[in-house]
């Protein structure tokens, strides 16, 4: 099994991500809680998870769930009316950036009266993790998201 984030990492013992999931709602196998498969992170490359591997995070509100982020984990399907919300708080590696770009929260005016680093700080400029045997993070459209600035 390899992370669909960085897929040229390097997995072992020590983990890229650890994620910490908190419950804010309920958390019930009817409205989706989070569905995981513990020690998934040492898998092969080319095993498999069958619907059976899964574990659910059954939580009420307070509980928490700490994880690897290279596990197999996601959301299960929502069957009720009620929501399944949660702080989800991640501690990446320090030479990863951050698997969602969060550009289009800012101003696209504001952010082209920044100076190149700072434009690229805020995440206006992809990584190439090849040299860490990571991937390229950081995309807009499949590429640079610098663009959105031109």
């Amino acid at each position: 099994m390899r992370t669909d984030s960085w897929p040229t990492a390097h997995l072992g013992e020590t983990p890229l991500i650890v994620n910490a999931l908190i419950a804010l709602d309920e958390f019930t196998e009817e409205n989706g809680a989070t569905r995981l498969i513990p020690n998934s992170w040492s898998w092969g490359k080319d095993r498999r998870a069958d619907p059976e591997d899964f574990i659910r995070a059954v939580m009420s509100p307070g509980d928490g769930l700490l994880f690897r982020g290279d596990i197999l984990h996601g959301g299960g399907a929502n069957t009720t009316d009620s929501p399944r919300r949660a702080l989800s708080i991640s501690y990446c590696a320090g030479w990863l950036r951050p698997v969602e770009n969060s550009v289009f929260n800012l101003p696209l005016e504001k952010v082209r009266q920044l100076t190149p680093q700072l434009q690229q700080l805020l995440g206006f400029a992809k990584y190439d993790g090849s040299d860490h045997k990571g991937g390229l993070l950081g995309l807009y459209e499949n590429g640079d998201p610098s663009v959105l600035l031109n």
